[in-house]
């Protein structure tokens, strides 16, 4: 397995793997060249990415191909971000998630009120509107 930066080419499947799990993926394009993607055999089975908002990033999209889920590639893909996010001095992760709570919890994140997020986490279009108001705004201090 291979992770790498998405491409313009994996935008189809980023999407399409998003919708199948009932994901946002009205924006994501926008923000590709902080994707990753794992690859198998030349075939892709998994995506997360982030945005950037000035010293923070909007974590977003994870996605494991059913067939692959429980073998950890959202961790490996977690842990690339944060690399990628900590050489571009990203201070802290925010997330909003519905279905992820415990999975985040286990990565250190904590729950917040949405109130307490940066305007530039605000201004996203995930936080805006995309993202029901229902989920839950979760974050991670990365100077930790």
């Amino acid at each position: 397995m291979n992770i790498r930066a998405a491409k313009k080419n994996d935008i189809v499947f980023i999407s399409d793997l998003l919708k199948s799990m009932s994901l946002p993926c009205e924006d994501f394009k926008v923000h590709l060249n902080n994707f990753y993607v794992i690859e198998e055999k030349n075939k892709l089975i998994a995506t997360a990415g982030y945005e950037s908002c000035s010293s923070y990033a909007l974590l977003r999209s994870f996605a494991v191909k059913q067939e692959y889920k429980g073998l950890g590639l959202a961790k490996k893909l977690y842990i690339a971000l944060e690399k990628k996010a900590k050489n571009e001095n990203i201070k802290a992760f925010y997330l909003l998630t519905q279905t992820a709570i415990k999975y985040f919890e286990k990565l250190n994140f904590v729950c917040i009120e949405k109130n307490k997020a940066p305007e530039s986490i605000k201004n996203t279009e995930q936080f805006k509107s995309i993202c029901p108001n229902s989920a839950q705004l979760m974050y991670l201090d990365l100077l930790r």
